[in-house]
């Protein structure tokens, strides 16, 4: 965990953010089913369609145009919201590199001549090309795991509430 400590230390209120808006998008994925089995599950009230009134939109013809808006804006803010979490911890992330970069090549520099030898001159490239890339690209992928948590998370407590014995199958 010291990876997401670093993180946060660097920038608390941008990675705070970035999760926030990560597990939002998360728990609008889990939203986006109740609404498409709300829109196509007929209305209880006795006369299955009649009252529905349908709309012609860019030459589409919308029935439920109330569910097919909502449904619209959520993928919109799901957008909005997996890219901005991205964009937020890239740059995050860009400035940690930086840093430990820096940290890296002041050890370097620092570091007696005997012992850099001892290390080898294939291991310092790799260090200095490789490891640092890694570490970033493995703390970018915070935010795609948070929205696939939340997202689990939400279809699963979805599932309880249609049927808890296929739940718990």
């Amino acid at each position: 965990m010291s990876l997401f400590s670093t993180f946060s230390q660097k920038s608390p209120n941008k990675v705070f953010a970035s999760i926030i808006l990560g597990g939002l998008a998360g728990a609008s994925y889990a939203l986006l089913i109740p609404i498409i089995l709300s829109a196509l599950t007929p209305a209880d009230n006795g006369l299955a369609s009649s009252g529905t009134a349908s709309r012609m939109i860019l030459s589409w013809e919308v029935s439920e145009f109330r569910f097919a808006s909502l449904f619209f804006f959520i993928c919109i803010f799901i957008l909005f919201a997996r890219t901005l979490s991205r964009t937020i911890l890239v740059r995050v992330s860009i400035d940690m590199a930086t840093r430990l970069r820096k940290e890296l090549y002041g050890k370097l520099m620092a570091a007696p001549v005997a012992a850099l030898e001892r290390i080898g001159e294939s291991r310092l490239m790799s260090v200095l090309t490789q490891d640092v890339a890694r570490i970033v690209s493995g703390a970018q992928m915070l935010p795609d795991l948070l929205v696939s948590i939340v997202t689990l998370l939400g279809m699963l407590g979805f599932l309880i509430y249609l049927n808890f014995a296929a739940f718990v199958f």
